[in-house]
């Protein structure tokens, strides 16, 4: 069981903030397999990072010598060995008989005069180039940077933000995508001031303000483009291979994120269609594809599971890995963030029905195993936890002795098929009211009891504050085992999940606990090495153990005593 969790690798530090890939405009492109690459004017190593396993060749020509030898310092730590990084040619026949299939030029690193005249010449029929400009009142003038023979395939693209890697891409010629991106805040911030957040979203609304401060990116070449933008080439052909068409469809790319991990989205809209009908998601590195692929399994089981549990997730449209990155299509679903909608009181009507779902997805899918199949799971847990982690003794010997409960209890544990990340970011409320869990890519398809549960209410119990409680342990203290209104419905829950899906309530303690050590586990990818002692569900864990004998806990155990 857990065969996700423990297929993954838990490496402090190996998903931290700030470590994603760059060159979010290469996923614009018609194909993904690159060929030979050519950057006139020196890219940032994310761009590097995301470029290179694309690529059979990546050529850099810098005239500055020292980016060159920066570039160079990076390459060689890197270990990517199709980079090659050098001065422009001199020589006239290296010129003549150079052929690239993506030619993209810099801000600012090339010659301008000489791009401008040499930039047709290097292409490879069938080739694509890039680049991007800012500030500009007039399209018009920022055409002419481009060789006249480019300038009538050119399609124009709005980026955000205005400077860095970017977020968002929707063609210019696409006011209907261009409007939903500005409604639903699916642009980059280029302002990062509090209180501004407004005030930059009614300059980039004003036409004309927004055609001051924008910044474009302009494609040539590739497929043919004529008419109205169309999607990329590769999501076309991925959709037509799965009965679908994607050819008269408006798109926009949102690719926000600061952790490598973190999903590209396009969003497919049907011809006069206001809201999209379909989204994509795709890694941009490889390493995640198998968190992706788990995703399509999931919603592929989730969908033919029946009705009622088919309207609380996307429906999943097809899988495939142009470049060798893992595409899936999903329909979308339309909906409020779900902490937008809840108020963080025991009463809430979407929080009931939230846990109405994942106690029925428990009770539909659950599978009596024995405890010690369970422990074996859990020990192993518990030594990568040990290995990590170094936690006191005391603290390793209470969770030996949660696992050891397991392992004896002679009542079966059921497994059942679990979501595992059901934070209420994860959560949309629909027009109709109705909850959609969204991101399924840590799911189990044998997975714990009660662990959705606990996490789901643990990140619920965090939207309320409560005057005097600042810290998010002392909070989740006072819901879970304290005595406000919402300890005694998550008791309530807890006690209804169990009656419904089997669970002994002997086994309701150690499924506790060990659920705070998956938790922490899970987090401490992004977490430095030296910042291990602070992370929060280590602190949540060790604040349960120091307080097992509370009697706020013994009531949502449903014992007369807590464990020792």
């Amino acid at each position: 069981m857990l065969d996700v969790t423990r297929k993954t690798r838990f490496a402090p530090g190996s998903n931290l903030k700030g470590g994603v890939t760059g060159a979010n405009w290469a996923l614009l492109l018609d194909r993904l397999d690159l060929g030979r690459t050519l950057f006139l004017g020196a890219p940032s190593p994310a761009t590097l990072s995301m470029v290179a396993p694309l690529a059979d060749e990546v050529m850099v020509w810098e005239p500055q010598s020292g980016k060159r030898r920066a570039l160079h310092s990076w390459v060689q730590e890197s270990g990517y060995c199709n980079i090659s990084v050098s001065d422009e040619p001199q020589v006239a026949w290296q010129l003549e008989e150079l052929q690239v299939d993506l030619l993209v030029r810099g801000n600012g690193g090339s010659r301008p005069a000489w791009c401008r005249s040499k930039l047709q010449r290097l292409l490879r029929r069938g080739g694509c180039s890039y680049f991007e400009a800012r500030g500009s009142l007039r399209r018009r003038a920022l055409g002419k940077q481009l060789d006249p023979a480019m300038r009538a395939g050119a399609q124009w693209l709005w980026l955000t933000p205005l400077q860095g890697e970017i977020q968002s891409a929707v063609p210019l010629a696409d006011p209907r995508t261009e409007r939903y991106f500005l409604k639903h805040e699916l642009t980059g911030r280029n302002l990062h001031l509090p209180g501004l957040r407004k005030a930059e979203r009614l300059i980039a609304r004003n036409a004309m303000g927004a055609r001051i401060v924008r910044r474009f990116g302009v494609l040539h070449g590739g497929a043919p483009r004529r008419g109205a933008p169309r999607p990329p080439l590769y999501l076309r052909r991925l959709a037509r291979l799965n009965g679908l068409d994607f050819d008269r469809s408006g798109w926009g790319l949102w690719a926000r994120g600061e952790y490598r991990s973190q999903k590209a989205i396009f969003f497919l809209f049907e011809a006069g269609q206001e809201a999209p009908e379909y989204v994509v998601k795709m890694v941009r590195d490889s390493a995640f594809n198998e968190r992706l692929e788990n995703e399509y399994r999931a919603l592929s089981f989730l969908r033919e599971l029946g009705p009622e549990h088919r309207q609380h997730v996307p429906g999943a449209a097809f899988l495939g890995h142009p470049g060798n990155l893992a595409v899936v299509g999903e329909t979308a679903m339309h909906g409020v963030p779900f902490r937008q909608r809840s108020g963080g009181n025991a009463g809430c009507r979407h929080l009931h029905e939230a846990v109405e779902w994942l106690t029925a997805l428990g009770a539909a899918t659950a599978r009596p195993v024995s405890g010690a199949v369970v422990s074996e799971a859990m020990r192993d847990l518990l030594e990568r936890f040990r290995k990590v982690y170094r936690p006191a003794p005391r603290e390793l010997v209470f969770l030996e002795k949660q696992i050891e409960r397991l392992a004896s209890s002679p009542h079966p544990v059921p497994m059942v098929f679990q979501h595992g990340d059901p934070g209420v970011w994860n959560v949309l409320v629909r027009p109709n009211g109705r909850v959609v869990f969204m991101d399924w890519e840590a799911a189990e398809h044998r997975g714990m009891p009660l662990w959705d549960l606990f996490y789901f209410l643990r990140s619920y119990a965090l939207l309320k504050r409560v005057r005097g409680l600042q810290r998010r342990v002392d909070l989740f203290a006072h819901h879970f085992f304290g005595d406000s209104p919402l300890a005694a419905t998550i008791q309530q829950m807890t006690a209804d999940y169990c009656g419904r899906v089997g669970v002994h309530a002997s086994l309701v303690e150690p499924l506790f606990y060990t659920c705070w050590m998956h938790r922490a586990l899970k987090e401490s990818n992004r977490l430095q090495p030296e910042r291990l002692a602070s992370g929060r569900f280590l602190g949540l864990l060790q604040a349960c153990v120091e307080r097992h004998v509370t009697p706020g806990l013994q009531q949502l155990f449903g014992t007369e005593e807590a464990a020792a």
